[in-house]
């Protein structure tokens, strides 16, 4: 140690211990889906944003959004709305 007679002490801020509670359900909800979203974004990257070369991933996102929906209590994604919507586009 250079220019110092002492070693440096570090101390805590706060105990160290971990937290009592377990996330909320719409925060894992939130998470949940974030890896086939991330799939999804990267196949459109790569693809020039054509939903046809991604439907697998647009399939496999929205079917996770679904499922995520019922353990966090919020409003319910109609797959075969967002289906639908995108057949409209093509």
């Amino acid at each position: 140690m250079r220019g110092r007679s002492q070693a440096l002490k570090l101390t805590a801020g706060r105990p160290l211990r971990g937290k009592t509670r377990v996330a909320s359900a719409s925060r894992a909800a939130e998470v949940g889906c974030q890896h086939q979203m991330d799939k999804l974004f990267d196949c459109w990257k790569k693809n020039d944003f054509d939903d046809e070369l991604c439907s697998q991933h647009i399939k496999t996102y929205l079917r996770c959004l679904t499922q995520q929906s019922k353990f966090s209590h919020s409003q319910p994604v109609n797959i075969k709305k967002a289906f639908h919507e995108l057949d409209r586009q093509k």
